[in-house]
């Protein structure tokens, strides 16, 4: 068996991927409807303010400031939160799984990865190792 950081979400690496592919499956069928915004985890870290104020006009909720949501959500800790496996950083799976585990969870996820615009995890370590 895989040895991975999942423990808290599942127990092991195969039921957190089988968990991963059951959520995205259960969401495909609702991609590219006018009632559903799909956000990119890694393009919301990088345009936070851009892409919250997306989310907040998206749900009508214009009238909330983005500044005071994202200085709020600087101030608490995340690290404690109950269910957390992992620490969020981008591209953080790098140094959390090994090459073996990256291979497993592409082989099992490749369709559901391209369908929702992700290169293969593989590719994007080799083009960030210098």
């Amino acid at each position: 068996m895989l040895h991975t950081t999942f423990f808290d979400f599942a127990k092991s690496l195969e039921d957190a991927v089988k968990q991963y592919r059951d959520c995205l499956y259960a969401m495909t069928p609702f991609l590219g409807h006018p009632s559903v915004m799909t956000l990119r985890y890694e393009e919301l870290v990088r345009r936070t303010p851009d892409l919250l104020a997306d989310v907040l006009s998206f749900c009508d909720l214009e009238g909330s400031s983005v500044s005071d949501l994202i200085a709020d959500n600087h101030r608490r800790s995340k690290g404690d939160l109950e269910g957390t496996f992992r620490r969020g950083l981008v591209d953080g799976y790098r140094e959390e799984l090994s090459h073996g585990e990256i291979r497993y969870v592409e082989g099992a996820l490749e369709a559901l990865m391209s369908l929702f615009g992700y290169p293969p995890m593989l590719t994007r370590v080799r083009e960030a190792t210098p």
